[in-house]
C-alpha cells in the first residue's frame, strides 16, 4: 500500500458491480481497504467473495419487502433494513412488520444495524426505542440537519456520510457533519447504487470531511477507522 493511511467504504454494494476482486487491488493501493457490503434482499447468503477484507451483512432494504426471508451465516451487521414513502398503509405497515423483526435480530444477536431512511427517520427511531434497541449502527446516507444528527447520535448510532457531501449545495448535510465531528461519522459510496458513485469516490468523500472539519488526511483516518472498529467489534479487523 502506498498511503500512510487507510478508509473503510461502510456502505458499497459490491455484489452489484461485476467482478469487483479486479479493482480490489487498486483500491487498497490508494487506501481503501476494507468493504462494508450491506444487504438488500436476503441474497448475500448466495453471494460468495473470498477478499478477507470484505464484510457481509444480512437484510432486506424497504424497496424489497416482497423477498423471501432466508438466513444467512455469520454476517457483521443486520441492513439495509428501514423504511421509505411506501405509497399505501397495507406496505407501510409490512416495511414496519419486516424492520421490527429485524432490529429484534439485531437486539438478539448483538449485531450493528445499517439503517436506510427516506423520510423516516422519527418513525424508525421511534421504533428502535419501542423494541429496546440499545445498540449501534449506521444511519446510511445522512441528509439531514444538525438536529436530525443529534437525535441519531442520542440513539447510539453513526452518521454514514456519502457522495452527497461532494455538493456544494448540501449546506445542511455540512452543518450536520460539523456538529457530529469526527468522532460520530463513517464514510461511504453507495457505490454503484446512489447517482452514479465509483468506489474510488470514498478519497473525495474523505477529502471533503477534512477540509469541514479543520483536520488532517490522517486524523479522519485514524478517527473514522476506530468508528468502524466500534461499531463491528471484532468482525472487522
Amino acid at each position: 500500500m502506498s498511503t500512510d493511511y487507510t478508509f473503510t467504504d461502510t456502505h458499497i454494494h459490491l455484489d452489484l458491480i461485476p467482478d469487483p476482486a479486479s479493482f480490489l487491488p487498486k483500491l487498497r493501493d490508494e487506501g481503501i481497504c476494507r468493504f462494508i457490503v450491506p444487504d438488500i434482499n436476503f441474497n448475500l447468503c448466495d453471494w460468495q467473495c473470498s477478499e478477507q477484507d470484505v464484510f457481509c451483512c444480512w437484510g432486506c432494504h424497504p424497496a424489497y419487502t416482497s423477498s423471501s426471508w432466508r438466513d444467512s451465516e455469520d454476517p457483521v451487521a443486520v441492513g439495509e433494513c428501514g423504511l421509505e414513502p411506501a405509497g399505501s398503509a397495507d406496505k407501510e405497515h409490512h416495511q414496519e412488520s419486516l424492520l421490527e423483526q429485524q432490529i429484534e435480530i439485531a437486539r438478539t444477536s448483538s449485531l450493528p444495524l445499517l439503517i436506510h431512511s427516506i423520510r423516516r427517520d422519527d418513525r424508525i427511531l421511534h421504533m428502535l426505542k419501542s423494541c429496546s434497541y440499545s445498540g449501534t449502527g449506521i444511519i446510511h446516507g445522512f441528509s439531514g440537519n444538525f438536529l436530525m444528527a443529534k437525535r441519531w447520535l442520542d440513539a447510539g448510532f453513526y452518521l454514514g456520510i456519502g457522495t452527497l457531501i461532494l455538493n456544494k449545495n448540501a449546506n445542511r448535510l455540512r452543518g450536520a457533519l460539523i456538529y457530529a465531528g469526527a468522532d460520530h461519522i463513517v464514510l461511504e459510496t453507495d457505490a454503484p447504487v446512489f447517482r452514479g458513485s465509483r468506489p474510488s469516490d470514498l478519497l473525495s468523500v474523505a477529502e471533503q470531511c477534512q477540509e469541514y472539519l479543520g483536520i488532517s488526511r490522517e486524523k479522519i483516518s485514524s478517527v473514522t477507522e476506530n468508528n468502524v472498529s466500534k461499531i463491528f467489534k471484532k468482525a472487522v479487523r
